[in-house]
Formats: structure tokens, C-alpha cells, sequence
């Protein structure tokens, strides 16, 4: 929620919202060994304290693994808004896909802008601060200053969409005195480009797809390199410096949708290159190819909502494993709103 500047002085001082969660997870396999407890529990909650549009949210998180509290001063963000402009300063998460900014959190500035049918998202920030190593202390993990920026623009009308994205990091090689060779930590650089876009190609038939392109240096301090075989990166200027321990990869995820007035049905494709990674997400799988059959629709005026797929997954797209797994893959979600402020998801 942002802090709407428009409303101080017309809506209530002060207004008080939470709420609480209780997760349940039973687990069981047959034919290979057990990856975890039987069982597990997740409680979380929150409550938000709101003076004129400024959010103060304390959250606490309890499970049978461990449990937190949470108070907001640590780290700490605001969002204010007028008419059609939020910004997101201090502490923030931004999200333009999953195989570029997926979500990532940075101290820094972000705004979302939607001027009439133009969309723009915009950060900088930093993604990671600087940790010196400490050989008294094993679980101290040294790491380079990271800072980021990247922008997604584009239109969207409806169903009809473009958007293009740019995002770029890159460690501070100077933040850290000195790290061991043993603890292999060498500061990285990465900039990712994609192209997403919608498109309703008949009535109620809507073709989707994402294209992403990745490339990311491991080690800033190897030697800089001519770069022929992949021409994006070859012709970036400044933005990305291509050197010995470059490496450069693709992603994409593309789909076509049915739109009845009560259900939707459709396929879905999505492959990503061995060692696809952006250091604007925390984690994804890579070295995978998906094709999977989607299906959702309510029933019930709406208070239950069911959503499913099932496909088939892949992996050593480059034939470098020594084995090939196959799976087969697949999801069922049913959603129950019993009232505005009680639902039940399984």
C-alpha cells in the first residue's frame, strides 16, 4: 500500500488493519528417499499501524523450523503516490519478471509510472552490502557491495502489450580489503535485456511470451575479450564489459490462452538455458524445458476458483549430464472465499 499525499488531511488519523495465517504441510514419497520433515507448520501474522497514509507493519513468523519478529526500523520503506506516479524509497522490492528484477530487495529510489496506456518502472539501488570476511566467525559470508538500476517500459492496451526491459548490477571490487582465494568470492557483473509482450491474435485467443537474454561475468578483475559470437553484447558500450569469464544466456516462456466467460484453457512452453541466472533474483531453476496444459475457472458465483496443469519437464538441454531426467509435472489449486475476510486455499 502506498501513502496517497491527496487524502492527508480527508481520511481518518488513524487506522489500525492485520491479519493471520496458519499454513500445513504433509509430505510423503515412495521409491526415493525422504527431502523433508512429514510434517511442518508456518503461523504468520501483521499488523499495520496507518498515521494519514504512513505505514508503520510489524510481522512476526513462527514454524516448527524457528520462529522471528519483525519491526519495521531496520529496514524500512515508504511509497507515496499521487494520481497515476508511486515512488518506492528506502527499503524496496520491485518486480519487472522472473528471469530479470524478480523481486529482488534494494535500499534505494524505484517509481511505477502509468501515464494513460504507458507503463514505466524504473530503480537503482543497492542489492547488496558490503560483509567483510571474518575467519572467527564461519557463517559470516563476506560479500562485494552490489549496486543495480534497471527500467521496464512499455504499452499496454487491454490485451494488447510491449514492454522492454534493462537491467544491469555490478559488484564494487573496492568495498572489501581483502577476501581469501580459498573462500572463491570474486566480484560479478550482470546485465539482462527481455521482450515481453500479449497479444489477442482472435477473439478471446491471447498469444503470451517473454525472451530474455542474460549476461553475466563471474569475475570483474579477468581480462577484457572481443566478443563475435553473440552480437547483443558485443555492441552495449559501457553497459557490459564482455571478458574472460563471461557467459551468456537465454530464457523464454511463451504461451497461448482461451478466454471463455467461465473458464480459461491453454498451453504453455518455457525453456531455460544451463546456468541461466540474473543477479536481480535470489533463485530459479534453470536448465529445464516445460510443456504443460493450463486450465482455470470459478464456480459458485465466483466463491470457488480452481486452477490446474499438467506437462512434461526436462533437463541437460546441452547433453553435458551423464543422465537425462524426465518428469512428468503438474499442479491443482482450489481457492474457497467463505467471506470477505475468511478463505481457505488448498
Amino acid at each position: 500500500k502506498a501513502q496517497n499525499i491527496e487524502s492527508i488531511g480527508e481520511e481518518k488519523p488513524l487506522t489500525i488493519t492485520g491479519g493471520l495465517s496458519l499454513n500445513q504441510i504433509f509430505y510423503t514419497v515412495d521409491g526415493i528417499d525422504s527431502r523433508r520433515d512429514p510434517y511442518s507448520y508456518y503461523a504468520s501474522g501483521n499488523i499495520n499501524f496507518n498515521l494519514y497514509g504512513w505505514s508503520v507493519p510489524l510481522s512476526f513468523a513462527y514454524s516448527n523450523q524457528q520462529g522471528s519478529f519483525q519491526q519495521p526500523f531496520n529496514q524500512y520503506g515508504i511509497h507515496p503516490s499521487y494520481k497515476w506516479v508511486t515512488a518506492h524509497l528506502g527499503y524496496s522490492a520491485m518486480n519487472f519478471s522472473p528471469y530479470t528484477l524478480g523481486g529482488h530487495l534494494f535500499l534505494g529510489a524505484g517509481v511505477d509510472a502509468t501515464p494513460g496506456k504507458f507503463k514505466i518502472s524504473a530503480m537503482y539501488g543497492r542489492l547488496q552490502r558490503a560483509v567483510e570476511p571474518d575467519s572467527l566467525n564461519e557463517t559470516n559470508n563476506p560479500a562485494f557491495k552490489r549496486m543495480g538500476y534497471g527500467i521496464k517500459a512499455g504499452y499496454a492496451d487491454g490485451n494488447d502489450q510491449l514492454h522492454l526491459i534493462l537491467f544491469r548490477a555490478k559488484d564494487d571490487p573496492n568495498s572489501i580489503a581483502y577476501i581469501p582465494d580459498s573462500l572463491d568470492v570474486a566480484p560479478e557483473e550482470n546485465l539482462v535485456l527481455s521482450l515481453i509482450g500479449s497479444k489477442e491474435i482472435f477473439e478471446r485467443v491471447i498469444v503470451r511470451g517473454e525472451y530474455a537474454i542474460s549476461g553475466i561475468t563471474t569475475d570483474t578483475r579477468a581480462p577484457s575479450v572481443s566478443l563475435e559470437e553473440n552480437k547483443v553484447f558485443a555492441n552495449v558500450g559501457d553497459l557490459f564489459k564482455p571478458r574472460l569469464s563471461s557467459s551468456y544466456y537465454n530464457a523464454i516462456n511463451t504461451g497461448i490462452n482461451y478466454q471463455a466467460s467461465s473458464f480459461t484453457i491453454g498451453l504453455g512452453y518455457e525453456r531455460i538455458d544451463p546456468g541461466y541466472r540474473t543477479l536481480g533474483a535470489y533463485y530459479f531453476n534453470n536448465d529445464l524445458v516445460n510443456y504443460t496444459i493450463n486450465a482455470a475457472t470459478a464456480l459458485f458465483r465466483g466463491k470457488v476458483n480452481v486452477t490446474a496443469n499438467v506437462g512434461l519437464q526436462q533437463d541437460n538441454l546441452d547433453g553435458d549430464k551423464v543422465s537425462t531426467m524426465e518428469r512428468t509435472v503438474g499442479s491443482l489449486n482450489l481457492g474457497y472465499s467463505a467471506s470477505e475476510k475468511l478463505n481457505f486455499n488448498a
